[in-house]
This record gives C-alpha cells, sequence and structure tokens, in this order.
C-alpha cells in the first residue's frame, strides 16, 4: 500500500494576557495538603448466631463461615428457610454465597414477620437478578501466554431487606447458569447485615466536620500505595472501598465575577465532588443509584463550583472516591484487572483550579459540563498545500449579549504566523457560539511517512478571544498530533480525518509534564518534541 502524504499538526491554544489585567495560571491544589480517610466498613453478620431451619430441620452449614460446606435444597418444588433472630433487629440486607462459577442468576422471595404468625412480603421471587462475581487472579500460563487470570470463585446474591423484625422467610429459591439455564440449588453461606451506621454524605462533606485526625497527602494520591499485594494469597491484590478527600479554600470576594473550575486529571474509578456539603451531578447517560459526578478512571472531569461558593470565606471542598463495587455508582465494567494497575482507588492524577472570564473558551473535558473548547483536524494534505479545520467554542456565560471576536493564528515551529484570520459574532447571554473555519496552508511541512519514522514538526494554534475590543483571559491548551503516531483507536464527539482512517475523536492533553492523551478509555504518555526527535 503507497502512503499518502499528509500534513501532521500538533495545535496548542497559549495562555493569553489581558490587555489591562494580569492572566492568573490555574493553582495546583495538590501542592498543598488535603485530608484523607478510609470508609473500612465491618460487615456484622445477624445470621452467624441465629436459628436456621427447612422445615423442622435445624440447617447449620449455611451459616458456619465455611464455603467448602453447602445446603442442598431437597426435592420439595419450593425449598425454604426460616431464619429465626431471636429478637427484633434491623437489618440491611440478607446474602446468598455460592461456591464456584455456577450460578449467575437467582430468585428469591423474601417474606418477614414479628410473631412468625402474620407475615408481610418485601419480593416476590419473579425477577431474576444477577448475583455479583467474585474473582482470584493471578500471573498466568494459557495457551503459551502469559497474562494476568482472574477466576470466578463464588458468586452471591444480595436483597436489601431495611426493616426490623425477628424472623425473615426465604423461599422460591431457584438458581440459573450465565446462559440461564436452571441449576440445582446449592447454598454456601447465607448472611444478613444490618443497616451500617456511617456518617451521612452530608455530614462528611460539610464544613462541621471533624477530620483532625485524618492522614494529610498530597495530590495525586493512590489509598493503595501501603496495602497493594500485602494480602495477595487471598486473590485481593489491592483494597477495594471508599475514601474521602477534604479541603479548605477561601474564596475572595473581588473574583465574584469569574467562573471558578475544579479540573480533576484523574480519579480512580468514580467520585461525587461536594462543594459546602452540595453535591455536584455529572452528565453519564447510564442509570446512577444517587448523585455521581464522574466514572471512568483516567478520562478527565472538570465541575464549575461558581454557583456554590461563599465569597469572603471558606469553602469546603470534598470529594467521596471509590473503586469498589456495590457503593454509590453503577459498576461500569472494567477496572477489574488488579495486575493491570485498574484497581488502584484514589485522586490519582492532579487536581487544579481555574479562574476564567465570563466569556471564555471551554475545557475540553466533556464530563460533566456537556462542552467542549477546541478542535483542529487535518482535512486533506499534499507537499504543495494542506487544508485544515479550526473549530473553537467561545461562551458566553454573563447576564448580556457580548460583541465576541476570535483572532486565530497559525504560527509554524520558528513561531512565524503562516496563516491567521479574524470572525465577529455577537453571542447571546448563557450561550456557546461555534468558531468553524477551514484554510488552506501552501507548502505545508509535512510530517511524513506517516508513522514514528517521520520528522516531527510541530505547528502551533493561539487563539484570542476580544469582547468590546479588549482581550480577555483565555487559557485552554490542546496538543493534537494527526496522523504522526503508530495505531490509535479513537472514539467519540467530532470527525477528523487521520491519515485514510476516518475517525470519530475527542483529544484532551495535559501540559508539560503531563504530555497525556486521553482517547476514550485510554490513557497515553505523549514525547516531548526532543524525545521525538531522538527517537
Amino acid at each position: 500500500m503507497i502512503l499518502r502524504k499528509y500534513l501532521c499538526f500538533a495545535c496548542a491554544v497559549l495562555f493569553i494576557q489581558s490587555g489591562y489585567a494580569k492572566e492568573q495560571k490555574p493553582i495546583n491544589l495538590g501542592e498543598t495538603p488535603w485530608r484523607f480517610s478510609k470508609v473500612v466498613r465491618q460487615e456484622m453478620d445477624l445470621a452467624k448466631y441465629a436459628r436456621i431451619l427447612c422445615g423442622t430441620q435445624a440447617v447449620p452449614v449455611i451459616n458456619d463461615g465455611d464455603m467448602n460446606t453447602e445446603w442442598v435444597a431437597n426435592d420439595a418444588p419450593e425449598p425454604s428457610l426460616l431464619i429465626d433472630l431471636h429478637e427484633n433487629k434491623q437489618a440491611g440486607k440478607v446474602k446468598l454465597s455460592f461456591k464456584g462459577n455456577r450460578v449467575y442468576f437467582a430468585t428469591v422471595k423474601v417474606e418477614v414477620s414479628l410473631d412468625n404468625k402474620q407475615w408481610n412480603s418485601l419480593t416476590d421471587g419473579t425477577d431474576r437478578q444477577q448475583c455479583e462475581l467474585y474473582k482470584e487472579g493471578d500471573i498466568s500460563s494459557v495457551n503459551n501466554t502469559v497474562g494476568y487470570v482472574a477466576t470466578v470463585t463464588s458468586t452471591s446474591l444480595s436483597v436489601p431487606i431495611p426493616v426490623t423484625y425477628r424472623y425473615i422467610k426465604l423461599s422460591g429459591l431457584k438458581c440459573f447458569s450465565e446462559k440461564k439455564e436452571e441449576l440445582p440449588v446449592r447454598v454456601s453461606e447465607l448472611a444478613i447485615h444490618p443497616v451500617e451506621n456511617d456518617h451521612p454524605d452530608q455530614e462528611m462533606a460539610g464544613a462541621d466536620f471533624d477530620d483532625t485526625r485524618w492522614e494529610e497527602v498530597g495530590i495525586p494520591h493512590c489509598y493503595n500505595e501501603h496495602d497493594t499485594y500485602l494480602n495477595a494469597s487471598t486473590g485481593e491484590r489491592c483494597w477495594r472501598g471508599e475514601g474521602w478527600y477534604r479541603k479548605k479554600l477561601f474564596f475572595d470576594g473581588k473574583d465574584r465575577e469569574k467562573e471558578i473550575f475544579l479540573e480533576f486529571q484523574g480519579v480512580n474509578l468514580a467520585a461525587i465532588v461536594f462543594v459546602n456539603g452540595q453535591a455536584i451531578s455529572g452528565n453519564t447517560r447510564v442509570k446512577q443509584p444517587g448523585v455521581v459526578t464522574h466514572v471512568g478512571s483516567s478520562l478527565p472531569f472538570v465541575v464549575n463550583i461558581s454557583k456554590y461558593i461563599k465569597w469572603g470565606e471558606e469553602n469546603q471542598i470534598a470529594i467521596k472516591v471509590s473503586n469498589a463495587k456495590n457503593t454509590f455508582f453503577a459498576w461500569p465494567g472494567f477496572g477489574e484487572n488488579e495486575g493491570f494497575g485498574q484497581a488502584m482507588g484514589g485522586i490519582v492524577s492532579p487536581v487544579y483550579m481555574h479562574k476564567k472570564d465570563k466569556v471564555h473558551i471551554p475545557f475540553n473535558s466533556y464530563s460533566p459540563l456537556n462542552k467542549w473548547g477546541t478542535y483542529f483536524g487535518t482535512v486533506s494534505a499534499t507537499p504543495q498545500e494542506a487544508v485544515v479545520r479550526f473549530q473553537t467554542n467561545v461562551e458566553n456565560s454573563s447576564e448580556h449579549t457580548q460583541a465576541v471576536e476570535l483572532r486565530t493564528y497559525l504560527q509554524d515551529e520558528r513561531g512565524r504566523t503562516v496563516l491567521s484570520f479574524t470572525e465577529q459574532r455577537n453571542v447571546a447571554p448563557g450561550a456557546i457560539h461555534l468558531f468553524d473555519r477551514t484554510e488552506t496552508i501552501q507548502n505545508p511541512n509535512l510530517w511524513y511517512p506517516i508513522g514514528c519514522s517521520g520528522t516531527p514538526y510541530l505547528y502551533t494554534v493561539q487563539n484570542k478571544v476580544y469582547v468590546d475590543r479588549w482581550i480577555v483571559k483565555v487559557r485552554n491548551s490542546v496538543y493534537v498530533k494527526l496522523p504522526g503516531m503508530k495505531i490509535i483507536a479513537m472514539s467519540t464527539v467530532k470527525n477528523v480525518f487521520c491519515g485514510d482512517l476516518a475517525t470519530e475523536t475527542f483529544i484532551r492533553v495535559w501540559e508539560p509534564p503531563f504530555r497525556q492523551l486521553c482517547v476514550g478509555r485510554t490513557s497515553l504518555i505523549l514525547p516531548s518534541v526532543e524525545e521525538m526527535r531522538s527517537a
């Protein structure tokens, strides 16, 4: 196949200084201490001392704490279990555990009673529920390939029962395989966990909560750095659960006319951001059990905290983080392979605070603001000319229509302007206008051939935003390298033509030293120009 010659641009929107005030750089919030604490739950088991009957026969093997012993249902059409807790107790959930990887789905009818006479039904047992899978893994060899292999060792079905009763009856229990084929009923363990008396989120996130005994940490921070691999014999390579990060920030009233953003460059695996006890919702289309700001491991996200700020006083920032299933977010189906570091929990990348003017270019982090800032792509290229598309969004978050002028400059590697253009638009209050323009560059410097053997050549795109002929502060740095990489699988948001591949791409790249390209769920580290030239 004959490679076509295409132009490769690396585009960067630079810091622009205001004509009447000094541009404020982003503040690295990880350079000063945060307070951190894990949420360690000691799950009690009310079934441990309960009396459990099948008919009139006691079933001691089902609550003996041994997964190797099993209760096998008899030939009755609907085997049932009667659990006597000896006194009224407030239960949170009942959990049935199955040894091995046979049971993937189960149904059960749950009834409760105070006196073993009048029964209230909590579930009717008709809905087939998916079981949680418990995996153990290690480095192994499969078909002459060495890698990390995870094996399902047990499964469980949990049914919430947030009530206070003495008797619990389980009936109509049926088990099904992964292919939903019915299986014999064999239960290894039954557990009943009480309601957890944790501090509510609003209390943990509030300004009055006492965190003075919590650990002081810097950001980035991983809360598995001291426990990873310590309990490897059990199959769990690192601790999974929830953690809290808290930090107080003072906001001067002089910034009241600014838009204040917090940029998180990576939280593993999910986060809820609180400002003064108020949780900030995300934009995911996945149904969540409650308010969740972001789910996405190494994918960055940005929140606008302006409306939650108390000006002229200290504000409480709190981040609830989890790397575990069955916590505050819907499990996304990734982040399970501990051998690849996916399970490491915490705020694992830097956190920055930005102060922007009311008229500004949005961030290139789509979550959770539903906005993006800049996009540049090569439409076509030959040694004689290149056609390049420039897209820039400008947001007007003020209460008045603004006369916005966008000046765009394309500079070569020596800083010489090879192309420039200007556009003006009136942008309504609360609106975002897309400046979309396609231009032709004569005699471009090509990155050729496609791949790492080509000569790196970086162009810079500089955007300047003016309001009523006054330049406003703009900070929006994006580096786009097209198509000088080996192979990149890209997805979401805007179209770009890269070599012979028509791809849909959303690209977000950090500044040095964090030259990190996030494409879909993949995080790649971009080398510097010097590193690429020496390769």
